[in-house]
This record gives C-alpha cells, structure tokens and sequence, in this order.
C-alpha cells in the first residue's frame, strides 16, 4: 500500500510567500514474510518542476508545519519504523538503546611518524638488507627493532598518541583535497572496540551474542501502531 499526502504550501526558501508544496510519500509494503515501512518527503520548487528538499527530511520540515495532526503522526511513525527491516542491532541492543548511542559523535586523532622517526626506521632496513646481502647474520639492536615496528600512521581516541610514542608521532596533515587531516568526526555505530573504547561495530550482544552491524534486523511494528499505518493509508486521516 502506498500513498502520497499532500500537505499545501510553505515558505521554505523564505521569500515571503508559501509557494513550496510539500508532499509526503508513505509506503507499507509485504516483502517475503516482513512488512516493511517507509516514509520520504519533498518540497517542490514553485513551478512545482523539481524539488529543492527531499528523501529523509521530515524533521527539517516539520517547523512549517504548525503541528498539522496527520503530519505529526507521520513524523512519529517515520522516526520509529521507517526501513524496519534494517535495524543493525537485535531486539535486545535496541532495548538497550544502542541504536540511539549509535548515531553519537566522537573525534578520532590521526598521526604519521615524524621524519626523524622515519630515518631512524629505514637505517634500521638499510642495515637488515646490508647483511642478507654480503650473507652475514643480522642481529638487530632493541633501537632498530622498536623503529622497524613502528606503524607510518596510526590513530587515537585521545588527544595525544600513547606516551611512549608521543615524540615519534606529528598531527597528519592533508596530502590532497578530500583526504582527511588531523581529526575525523565519526559516529560509535561505525567504529569497533578496537578504534574507539565505545564502539560497537561488530561488539556482540550480552544476551544473544549476535554481532552489531553485521546483518540486517527486521522489527516488526506493533499491532496500534500498524492500524494507524492502514488508516492513513486507506483515509488520508487519523
């Protein structure tokens, strides 16, 4: 079942007249044995020729909205249902509210060997290399072992590298445009226990021990919440 609501005209690009028509796409649809739940919306161009917002921005739209009823239980709904077959966390994650901590934010801290720490890594090769070359046995000092093992980049959580390694390290700075320099803003849904000590890609479930982030989870919806869904797809209405 689908349906397209149409929710009149706003502001939206703020020239002083609502001539922005908003549209609002609901979808609830058997696939195999789930039935899946979505929600996109757009806010059309005066011409009402292309859209100058859309897809997932429901929340953007919602202040022009002056709490329209049908509006604000759509907006409910998209919020808890909306793809409800793609949930990277298990019932009980989600009772917990790992899909919430998810979405937070945490900056990561990236370093590359400083060039020091560099010369100090290829004398230590060089001298390797000279003796599997004259066919001499090669004993490294405890110095050239520590600078051959040291990574050319590596990553923290915290400001400044382990204190054993700070003076070996610098900030990494951008090689071209697009590369990411010193700090990265990423969310804990997408890093794993071993880059940051609240990640939870792929941390396992205390209960079933399924694997975050490592399938799809579908959720069905709630049997009140469910009739609401038939009613505004069937009516338009509450």
């Amino acid at each position: 079942m689908k349906r397209t609501f149409d929710f009149g005209c706003i502001d939206f690009e703020g020239r002083g007249t609502a001539r922005n028509r908003v549209t609002v796409e609901m979808e609830y649809k058997q696939v195999g044995y789930k039935k899946v739940f979505s929600v996109s919306a757009d806010v059309w161009n005066t011409r009402h020729s292309d859209i100058v917002c859309g897809g997932q921005c429901l929340d953007t739209i919602a202040p022009y909205m002056n709490n329209n009823p049908v509006f604000s239980e759509i907006l409910r709904l998209w919020k808890l249902y909306h793809l409800n077959d793609l949930h990277p966390e298990c019932e009980h994650q989600h009772a917990a509210g790992w899909d919430k901590l998810a979405s937070k934010k945490v900056t990561l801290y990236h370093w590359r060997m400083t060039r020091e720490a560099m010369s100090e890594q290829d004398k230590a090769k060089k001298a390797a290399l000279s003796a599997l070359t004259a066919g001499e046995t090669f004993t490294p000092t405890t110095e050239q072992t520590f600078f051959a093992g040291l990574s050319y980049s590596l990553t923290t959580w915290t400001e400044t590298p382990p204190a054993e390694l700070a003076k070996y390290y610098e900030p990494k700075k951008p090689l071209y445009a697009g590369d990411r320099g010193h700090t990265e803003i990423q969310a804990l849904g997408w890093l794993k226990e071993s880059e940051h000590p609240d990640g939870l890609l792929a941390k396992a479930c205390p209960v079933c021990g399924y694997k975050y982030g490592t399938s799809w989870v579908y959720f069905p919806i709630p049997t009140d919440d469910e009739k609401i869904i038939y009613k505004l797809l069937e009516t338009g209405t509450l």
